[in-house]
């Protein structure tokens, strides 16, 4: 009865190397404000963790366990994401920008989120810095790359999605859900 008049959000879909232009498009609250902001997806992979640490050179023994081997969050595979992102906006507006948290790899039946502690290592960002989550705002007419690790652990009992499945699903980087529902397609690519 409550859902019955419920209209789903239209899907814009975009693919990779197509600049997805957000707009006035939300995740889930109405102050949250990216209108300007566009996104490219321009390439992707899969990986091993112990990969993506020595491609971003940590080494857990010098620099620090990120995740112990009992974690929950612990990653044995990483589907990153190379983005790039741009403020077509002219003039600086502090209450406008983009947040990483609500970013997910979506398939018809499983999701993946992005690890950051690898999206800090991955973007260098500073450990003082680290307490902003993964939300930023870019100057006016400016653009800048990120690397999203989207992570997944086929050996884990919670979390049973194995790297064949992950590979041959139709992945959707959701960029956000209301009004409209814009999203990219992801294809992996070396």
């Amino acid at each position: 009865m409550v859902n019955r008049g419920i209209e789903s959000p239209e899907v814009v879909q975009f693919e990779m190397g197509e600049e997805a232009e957000i707009g006035r498009n939300i995740f889930n609250d109405r102050v949250e404000n990216m209108n300007g902001y566009s996104v490219t997806a321009e390439s992707a992979r899969i990986m091993t963790y112990e990969d993506y640490l020595k491609k971003y050179g940590y080494n857990e023994e010098e620099d620090g366990v990120l995740f112990e081997e009992d974690n929950m969050l612990r990653p044995e595979m990483i589907y990153e994401v190379d983005i790039l992102v741009k403020n077509h906006n002219k003039e600086d507006n502090t209450g406008c920008g983009i947040s990483y948290s609500d970013y997910k790899l979506t398939a018809s039946d499983f999701m993946l989120s992005v690890s950051s502690p690898l999206y800090w290592i991955a973007n260098d960002i500073a450990e003082e810095n680290q307490n902003l989550m993964m939300s930023f705002r870019l100057r006016p007419e400016s653009e800048m790359r990120f690397h999203l690790p989207f992570y997944f652990a086929p050996g884990s009992p919670a979390e049973s999605v194995s790297e064949e499945t992950v590979r041959d699903a139709d992945l959707q980087l959701v960029l956000s859900l209301y009004p409209e529902q814009r999203q990219i397609r992801i294809d992996e690519m070396e």
